[in-house]
């Protein structure tokens, strides 16, 4: 007969599990709720003669850098680990996030 674990409660696996899954739901909610809000801020702060070159923009740096990054993030994966391209991401996000900080102090939100 198999032996049963005492666990306390708070370190159960079938917890863990619960909680994993309720924060990576307020993560998706959270996700729409941003995507949603710079969508409407970009479409109400652009200029109307502007809003089709605005929003073109907008869904190409959201969709269409898919095809440069995924045979990149695919070869780091097969060649390296997938922890390299887990932190190519995090080295470009935190580039991005600088640039966006030091380069662009106008691009500061209420700045």
């Amino acid at each position: 007969m198999a032996k049963r674990r005492n666990y306390p409660a708070l370190a159960h696996p079938a917890f863990a599990r619960y909680f994993a899954g309720q924060v990576l739901s307020g993560f998706g909610v959270l996700f729409i709720v941003f995507q949603s809000t710079l969508q409407s801020t970009l479409q109400t702060r652009s200029e109307p003669a502007f809003l089709g070159r605005v929003m073109s923009l907008y869904t190409l740096g959201i969709f269409g850098t898919t095809p440069i990054g995924a045979p990149i993030t695919g070869w780091l994966i097969d060649h390296v680990s997938p922890r390299a391209a887990m932190g190519m991401g995090a080295v470009a996000t935190g580039g991005c996030a600088l640039w966006l900080g030091f380069a662009r102090p106008d691009a500061r939100i209420g700045g």
